[in-house]
């Protein structure tokens, strides 16, 4: 059930959003860093890849799930609050590895802890705040996607300068760990009908959750479109330095500091922009999210070529910006589709199933299959190993494209159902 925003309700979502800042820091710190890593280590490209893909992802994707469940039964603040220390505490032990194996046992207890982070949050969020105002305050939290690579890309750039790599781990560990008493403090869970009413309607169970998944089709159809686009996201983000950097032969402080700025900047018009759009336009038209998700795709595969085939790093700074914009319109729209199609009393396990569906494959097999391309395949004459690897990547935008628009063409039905079976549930 969704309520008023009030002063607790805003330090909460204060409180979430620099727990998703550090969430995104954290996660982002590992690309930002694998250079120096890569050269002490001894490291391919590939190794990277799985670095920064599988060894985080299937973690992260397949751990959601058990958690989910256990959040719609039980207090999801105390399992958010662990998360955070368990992922923050890892963070910083990365900076002790020794070789590839140990850094991927790091790297996947991170992921253990943030797989809790994003499905706990949406499911609060969504019962927090109501319908009509859910992307915007959505979109509001997805601007720490950005801010969080910004200060993950500049301030672990700076810090790596100074101390080394070792030590910019165990000083972003430590800001995480300080953060904990500060969340169980301030973090709500507001009341839940399945949980708090004798009789009420139980929790979702993963039969349901299937049912659901597969047989609502704006839900279905949204997940298969937000999977491509994941795919070229997360290769983005996990690729974005070391082609600065062996494209146009900056230093990493350098190429960390552009990048930072392009998140800064289009990070946070295209995260926030994206779900006030949203809003304003499903007043009218259930459809609009969907369409604006379609749209910002389409736009963004021409500027992101002209990013990664720009012949100066000025034209590729300038079309990274338009890039950067559209390729993070996604977030709220995504959320407040599918959050606003599910009930209450299973919106966690259906957040860690998104995250799942979308980022078993995007997330995965992106950087992988960019680092595989830069390793093993000879481009044109004209174009640099990593510059084929990124290019390839656009192709999951391109095809999310028709998903979305497909998405859209079922979205009034699906919402007039949803209405219609949660006023059943009301009555129940």
């Amino acid at each position: 059930m969704a309520v008023s925003s009030t002063k607790g309700h805003r330090a909460a979502l204060t409180v979430f959003f620099l727990i998703a800042i550090l969430n995104y820091v954290d996660r982002t710190v590992l690309a930002v860093l694998q250079v120096p890593i890569k050269a002490e280590l001894d490291l391919s490209d590939t190794q990277m890849g799985l670095l920064l893909g599988i060894a985080f992802a299937f973690v992260y994707s397949f751990a959601g799930l058990p958690i989910g469940l256990a959040a719609d039964r039980f207090d999801r603040k105390r399992i958010l609050v662990g998360a955070l220390g368990l992922w923050s505490a890892l963070t910083g032990a990365a900076g002790f590895a020794a070789n590839f194996a140990t850094l991927a046992v790091c790297r996947a207890g991170v992921a253990l802890g943030e797989a809790a982070g994003s499905p706990i949050t949406y499911a609060i969020i969504s019962d927090m705040f109501p319908k009509e105002r859910r992307s915007t305050v959505v979109g509001f939290l997805a601007t720490a996607l950005p801010i969080g690579m910004f200060v993950g890309l500049a301030g672990a750039g700076q810090l790596e300068t100074w101390f080394g790599w070792r030590a910019t781990l165990v000083i972003i560990g430590g800001i995480g760990i300080l953060l904990v008493p500060v969340a169980a403090l301030f973090l709500m869970d507001p009341p839940r009908k399945h949980l708090t009413q004798a009789g009420g309607p139980r929790a979702f169970t993963i039969n349901e959750l299937l049912h659901f998944a597969w047989n609502v089709r704006t839900f279905r159809y949204t997940l298969i479109a937000a999977s491509l686009h994941i795919f070229t996201l997360h290769t983005v983000l996990a690729w974005n330095v070391p082609f600065y950097v062996r494209t146009y032969e900056l230093e990493l402080r350098d190429a960390g500091f552009i990048l930072a700025c392009l998140a800064g900047i289009g990070g946070v018009l295209g995260s926030f922009g994206g779900g006030w759009l949203a809003d304003r336009g499903a007043v009218r038209d259930a459809r609009w999210p969907l369409w604006v998700q379609a749209i910002a795709s389409a736009c963004f595969v021409p500027l992101a070529f002209g990013q990664y085939v720009a012949p100066t790093l000025g034209g590729s700074v300038a079309a990274g910006v338009g890039a950067t914009i559209m390729l993070n319109v996604y977030v709220g729209p995504l959320v407040a589709v599918t959050q606003g199609l599910t009930p209450s009393r299973g919106r966690t396990l259906v957040a860690a199933f998104v995250v799942f569906i979308i980022n078993i494959g995007g997330m995965s097999l992106g950087p992988v299959l960019a680092g595989v391309i830069s390793d093993q395949i000879t481009p044109p004459a004209n174009l640099l190993p990593i510059q084929l690897a990124m290019i390839v990547a656009l192709l999951g935008a391109v095809l999310a494209v028709p998903f979305y628009l497909i998405a859209g063409r079922h979205a009034q039905a699906d919402y007039a159902a949803f209405e219609q079976a949660q006023g059943r549930e009301n009555h129940d």
